[in-house]
């Protein structure tokens, strides 16, 4: 392979080369990884011109894909920088083999609540699911290797690692993007594709790929409707999620219901932290999930290093209780189920605040509960 051979592109007029990233395997460097992660990579760079070198240029509507990947770029408000991704594909002549999977259905797996759902639900539907763990220079990539290890273990799902170290810019892009990787589940999907170029395929059978958020996130560019649409149409794959119609909570209560038994796998086995050791109980993650499992029925989790619902850093009486109206109504409610089941732990202010909604609202959050309890997933 000669050195031009080896370039991935150009962000801007910088040079990207296959030696400049880790990457492992070689060959899930398709096309569509290239044009994701050169996409990634003008996020934190803050550039519009991409050149990218391609095996198959057959791109129908470069247009479409511009828009596209400009508008997963959008995210968060607040950005320097309002994208118009331009790009240019150049024909490269040395492709490797992709690889192959033995299952249809790739499950992008972070160790969270979420996948590990998704992979449940891949079984309870009659698939026969892989899961693909991607590092991409996560500060919390070791945790996350650990959940997934013991969760497919637990489950007897084959799992698939792949490295595309990106830590360096994520360390640079940081004090702007914090814990948003731009594009990072379009990366992700065009990887789990990578898994479903090649092998027999059955006709009947469908070839998807899995990342699966829930319906609070739908409003996210890269887990809205319009970039699974987009995606699945670009890629040629279903890409999709079983959950758009569900929250948390919901997701969770339906676990606590059917799944914990059936697989004997907890949601206390997963992580959802933005710390590299997990459970730090401070951020909003952690708080998200303490409320959404108790919501859920489940018990606040034992190994949390602080409990959220003490509100250490003060989110929930400076962020959450100033904006608890404008929220949806269905998160209203949950987020009163949850105060109320937590109760004991709460300071005493957002004590009070529980204690006035739910009796101003006693027959609607009884009710909610009672949604809750009767969510059937599949």
């Amino acid at each position: 392979m000669t050195s031009e051979d080896s370039r991935i592109g150009l962000v801007g007029t910088t040079p990207i080369n296959v030696g400049d990233i880790t990457i492992n395997p070689k060959n899930i460097l398709t096309d569509w990884v290239r044009i994701s992660l050169l996409t990634t990579l003008a996020g934190y760079s803050f550039q519009d011109q991409l050149l990218v070198k391609v095996f198959n240029p057959s791109i129908k509507d470069k247009n479409s894909l511009e828009s596209f990947l400009s508008y997963l770029l959008q995210y968060p408000a607040g950005l320097p920088h309002i994208f118009n991704i331009k790009l240019e594909l150049e024909k490269s002549c040395s492709l490797l083999p992709p690889p192959d999977a033995s299952s249809r259905v790739v499950v992008l797996a972070s160790g969270g609540l979420d996948s590990a759902a998704g992979l449940m639900w891949a079984l309870e539907s009659g698939r026969k699911p892989m899961a693909c763990w991607v590092d991409y220079g996560q500060p919390y990539r070791d945790i996350e290797l650990q959940a997934v290890s013991q969760i497919t273990r637990q489950l007897q799902v084959p799992l698939e690692c792949v490295q595309v170290d990106l830590s360096r810019y994520i360390r640079l892009g940081q004090p702007i993007w914090g814990h948003i990787f731009p594009a990072r589940n379009f990366l992700l999907a065009c990887i789990a594709a990578a898994f479903q170029f090649t092998g027999a395929i059955h006709p009947h059978e469908r070839s998807e790929v899995l990342l699966c958020a829930h319906e609070d996130e739908m409003f996210v560019a890269d887990k809205s409707a319009r970039f699974y649409r987009t995606a699945s149409e670009h890629l040629k794959k279903d890409i999709h999620t079983p959950f758009a119609a569900f929250n948390k909570t919901e997701l969770l209560a339906y676990w606590r219901r059917k799944w914990a038994d059936t697989y004997g796998l907890y949601p206390q086995q997963t992580v959802t932290c933005y710390a590299e050791n997990g459970k730090c109980g401070t951020c909003k993650a952690c708080l998200k999930r303490t409320l959404s499992l108790l919501a859920a029925g489940w018990p606040i989790e034992s190994d949390l290093k602080i409990n959220p619902l003490s509100d250490p850093v003060g989110i929930l009486k400076n962020d959450y209780l100033p904006r608890f109206s404008s929220f949806p109504l269905k998160r209203q409610l949950d987020m009163l189920v949850a105060f109320n089941a937590g109760a004991d732990f709460l300071p005493p202010a957002i004590k009070e605040f529980t204690e006035q909604r739910i009796s101003q609202n006693s027959e609607t959050v009884e009710l909610r509960q009672q949604e809750i309890e009767r969510t059937i997933i599949l």
